[in-house]
């Protein structure tokens, strides 16, 4: 067992919680590939979705990206553990008293049934801690981690409880990641993000094989799913029940602004998800979006992390902003009441955006450097243009 094994990095008082964490035997269930295993070790040498993280990163003063465009992987692996260890620290002193323990050793652990190491579920068990860190710094009265307020005893991630006057309020958060195929960023592919007719699929793929590009069905189950998973672990929203969705869409195919796609299947204009609850609720998805939906989440955020922002496990990153893009993340809220709004404003430091027009994304920026390059991006400005021609509305 790993706990009979001496801790790979003693006396480093930074690493306190790690230390603690492998000598109780928290990290028991932890495979020799596993992140944390080889950060400790000072072994990571690759890491799932590089260019999705790079191209999103703003290259700062502390980054572990080289002039050359290389991974320093021992800086990286040594502010990474250093940075998770004060984390999960601060959170394990938060959530004194709860399940704290039982995520440390069974959902970061991040194994498949036969305990292999998954990349997909680590990242995901990674967001929930960068956006739990994030909202802990704020002077909240009770932190409840896993609090089973939804239907038959199903939880959000965490419910921070502060008061107004007498008034309480729960603030309930659920984090949500995408696991997609890994990406082949060899390929060019055109994705919809945005609800189609019939003719419009059509017509994409059409256009798709004249040009021998991979044509990508709109992603739109997963959003759904999200969006119904989240309904069920809440309560309806209220002036003292306040539900925040955070969705990470870093971990797609997309190299840069992947956030944009889910942004506009939920928000576009014409037939997003969210802001046209007609259309939304008589989809015949296998996962329905229903009525409750509406009433129970009272925010989403969608946001696209970066290398830095896993290096630090710090949220804040997502402000940064990028030719383009500006800020990666995007705010849509559900409940219309302005004290509530103003309330959501306040503790996420955020605001609303305004809702998107229906985007059509490549998997790749588009950069012209050779003929086949030229080819795509004619293709993808006749398709962009034709967009209203091919949408469900």
């Amino acid at each position: 067992m790993r706990h009979e094994s001496p801790f790979p990095k003693p006396g480093n008082e930074l690493l306190l919680f790690f230390n603690s964490a492998w000598t109780n035997g928290l990290l028991d269930k932890y495979p020799s590939n596993h992140y944390i295993i080889e950060a400790l070790e000072s072994n990571i040498a690759d890491l799932g979705y590089l260019k999705q993280l790079i191209n999103h990163n703003a290259n700062s003063y502390y980054s572990p990206i080289l002039p050359n465009g290389e991974i320093d992987y021992t800086s990286f692996s040594e502010n990474f553990i250093i940075n998770l260890s004060m984390k999960l620290s601060a959170l394990n002193e938060r959530f004194a008293g709860s399940k704290f323990d039982v995520f440390i050793s069974d959902q970061l652990a991040a194994t498949t049934k036969e305990g292999i190491f998954s990349i997909d579920q680590f990242l995901q068990a990674l967001s929930e801690i960068e956006i739990l860190a994030f909202f802990s710094r704020c002077n909240w009265n009770e932190c409840l981690y896993e609090n089973p307020i939804g239907k038959n005893g199903a939880n959000p991630e965490a419910t921070f409880v502060m008061y107004d006057g007498e008034k309480k309020i729960n603030v309930n958060i659920e984090v949500k990641t995408p696991e997609f195929i890994s990406p082949n960023n060899s390929e060019r592919k055109i994705l919809p993000a945005f609800l189609l007719t019939e003719e419009g699929k059509k017509y994409y793929q059409k256009e798709c094989r004249k040009y021998n590009v991979d044509y990508m069905t709109p992603r739109i189950t997963k959003l759904a799913e999200f969006l119904e998973s989240a309904t069920k672990k809440f309560n309806t929203y209220s002036e003292k029940e306040i539900n925040i969705l955070f969705i990470n869409w870093t971990y797609t195919d997309i190299t840069y602004g992947g956030f944009l796609e889910a942004w506009s299947i939920l928000t576009n204009n014409v037939n997003g998800l969210l802001n046209h609850k007609d259309i939304a609720t008589s989809l015949p998805f296998k996962t329905k979006i229903t009525e409750e939906t509406y009433n129970k989440i009272s925010a989403v955020v969608i946001y696209t992390s970066s290398l830095d922002e896993l290096m630090f496990n710090d949220f804040r990153h997502v402000w940064i902003t990028h030719p383009g893009i500006n800020h990666h993340f995007r705010m849509y809220i559900l409940d219309d009441n302005p004290n509530v709004i103003s309330r959501i404003c306040a503790i996420t430091g955020m605001h609303p955006d305004r809702i998107s027009k229906p985007l059509l994304m490549p998997i790749e920026p588009i950069r012209i450097n050779s003929e086949d390059d030229l080819k795509f991006s004619l293709l993808f400005e006749a398709m962009r243009h034709n967009i209203y021609g091919t949408i469900l509305t």
